[in-house]
């Protein structure tokens, strides 16, 4: 999962990639964020969308990302 990279790549918003984090979580799906996206949108203390800028133009270094955010996990083969 992550969001768009590129000229014109719609706002990602990361409140709605932290639910599906949720989502997957409470399944028992392996969840894999890939990147945040070149237009990345978090809520700040007061609950507004605010623009976070990141280095990485595509949004895929981990390092930038909140800490919750830097999930990657891969699903387990199981034996038939």
């Amino acid at each position: 999962m992550g969001n768009e990279s590129g000229p014109r790549c719609r706002p990602g918003i990361v409140p709605a990639i932290r639910n599906l984090l949720r989502q997957h979580q409470e399944q028992g799906v392996p969840p894999f964020v890939k990147q945040l996206g070149g237009n990345v949108n978090d809520t700040d203390l007061t609950g507004e969308l605010v623009r976070i800028r990141l280095k990485n133009r595509k949004g895929a270094d981990l390092s930038e990302w909140p800490e919750d955010l830097r999930v990657q996990e891969w699903p387990v083969a199981v034996a038939a």
